[in-house]
């Protein structure tokens, strides 16, 4: 029989369940092939499983930095998913920021280092008018969101 390659199979007896990532109880038996029940081991087995991952690392480069990179990183994207940020401008920065890193290094090389050279190009100043612009209309717009939800709760305190 054969399980998912993202469960961990207790035990080499055919018949013993498959447990994947979230405790959930894959199969039961090849010949039954239902879902019975949740057996609360996901969390553990996923820590136990960093761990050994993080062990792993340690034993290989004898770097404790790498270890704390990816305990640090693993905390503020806990931190992003439990206030909720919004994933795709963190993609988009991380493909595009590269880039523009790179185009502004090769703008400021072929201008001798004068930041203040783009004011020379009409296209530039252009694209700076929009994104002023769009900060400064998301502010506004913000503003009267907040605005609103403020009445709104006044409203219904009065109701009350």
């Amino acid at each position: 029989s054969t399980y998912d390659s993202d469960s961990y199979c207790l035990g080499s007896n055919p018949s013993s369940p498959a447990i994947s990532l979230h405790g959930q109880a894959v199969k039961t038996s090849p010949s039954q092939g239902e879902i019975r029940g949740s057996i609360p081991l996901g969390g553990a087995t996923a820590l136990v499983r960093k761990s050994q991952c993080f062990s792993l690392e340690l034993q290989r480069n004898k770097n404790v930095f790498d270890v704390g990179v990816c305990v640090i990183f693993g905390v503020v994207g806990w931190l992003m998913n439990k206030f909720e940020f919004p994933l795709s401008p963190i993609l988009l920065a991380l493909i595009l920021g590269p880039m523009c890193e790179q185009n502004f290094v090769r703008f400021m090389d072929l201008n001798g280092g004068n930041f203040m050279a783009i004011t020379g190009h009409p296209i530039a100043i252009g694209f700076l008018v929009v994104a002023v612009g769009t900060v400064l209309f998301s502010i506004y717009n913000q503003q009267k969101i907040n605005k609103r939800e403020a009445e709104a709760k006044r409203a219904a305190k009065a109701a009350k």
